[in-house]
């Protein structure tokens, strides 16, 4: 398991904004090997960082630190930072056996609403600022949550997949964690009070929004952009199943339907089966098209799906 550990710095002055600790972690739990990594060449500003702030030697083996150290998941620089910016260490350590890291990219402003976008990619360096100007001009809190196996984390049950194998079908491990540790510390660490929370998904995170929003009374709000509707048996399960979310988009490229894999082709009357489904139930649906098919301009197509569940009126056509 790797345990990527994200610094964030708000304050000019201090020009770190990725610095990583990787522990990989054995089977039993214990700590085999840690390393420090970093973007841009300031490893001795962010080693003060951590010295200063935890209150040990920076030489100070990982197996060595102190509990309440590896007990946090997230932890705030003020100190470092000017009035209004936060800096951020994210420590995540699981024990539910998922083998891989989840990055966190955050953006935040005074409110109660926050919507967690599930990306199979962590944010480009350009696109941070996106992410910033849409906390500000929303009026909500925007974190990306990426590195996640995508067909595992994001997959309800097993289903035969697209072309070998099979999808593995634990999104209910990851829905855990979600609801549990990640949500938790990063809601509190920004001192969010009667959170409203949304969530906005993209093919197969699309889909998991909306079956989380079955599981889990979390979300106030569901967007999802191409979700992967095609998967196997999930149209019937909806029929059975009610959603706690309140308001809905849909977004389609408008030529996902000419695809060649069957499947995905029937992408279009997958979704509007969904949207019959939850407005039969009461809830507010939304749609559009998109331009092209399933491979767009993906900050533009969650722009629009953010906008949309954030106002809970319509995207004009």
């Amino acid at each position: 398991m790797t345990i990527e550990v994200t610094v964030k710095l708000g304050d000019a002055s201090v020009s770190v904004e990725n610095a990583t600790l990787e522990l990989l972690i054995g089977d039993n739990g214990a700590i085999v090997a840690a390393g420090w990594a970093y973007d841009n060449g300031m490893a001795n500003m962010f080693y003060r960082a951590v010295t200063n702030y935890f209150n040990v030697p920076i030489e100070t083996p990982v197996k060595d630190l102190p509990k309440q150290v590896l007990d946090m998941v997230f932890v705030q620089f003020p100190r470092f930072c000017n009035m209004g910016n936060f800096g951020y260490l994210c420590l995540y350590m699981s024990t539910s056996r998922i083998f891989h890291s989840f990055h966190l990219d955050i953006s935040t402003c005074d409110s109660n609403r926050i919507c967690y976008i599930i990306l199979p990619e962590k944010l480009k360096e350009e696109e941070r600022s996106w992410l910033d100007r849409m906390a500000e001009t929303l009026s909500a809190n925007m974190v990306v949550v990426s590195g996640l196996d995508w067909e595992t984390d994001l997959t309800p049950w097993k289903a035969p997949g697209l072309k070998t194998g099979e999808f593995a079908g634990k999104a209910q491990v990851f829905l855990d964690i979600l609801a549990g540790d990640l949500l938790v510390n990063v809601e509190s660490s920004l001192r969010i009070n009667k959170v409203r929370r949304f969530i906005c998904g993209v093919s197969l995170s699309g889909l998991f929004g909306v079956w989380a929003s079955c599981r889990r009374d979390l979300f106030e709000g569901v967007a999802s952009v191409s979700g992967s509707f095609w998967y196997d048996g999930f149209t019937e399960w909806l029929s059975t199943h009610a959603s706690s979310a309140e308001t809905f988009y849909f977004s389609i490229g408008e030529k996902e339907k000419d695809g060649k894999n069957p499947r995905l082709a029937s992408v279009e009357d997958e979704t509007k089966k969904v949207m019959d489904t939850l407005s039969n139930n009461g809830k507010k649906v939304f749609f559009e098209y998109n331009e092209g098919n399933h491979f767009g301009p993906l900050i533009e197509r969650i722009e629009k799906a953010i906008k949309a569940i954030l106002m809970a009126q319509e995207v004009p056509a």
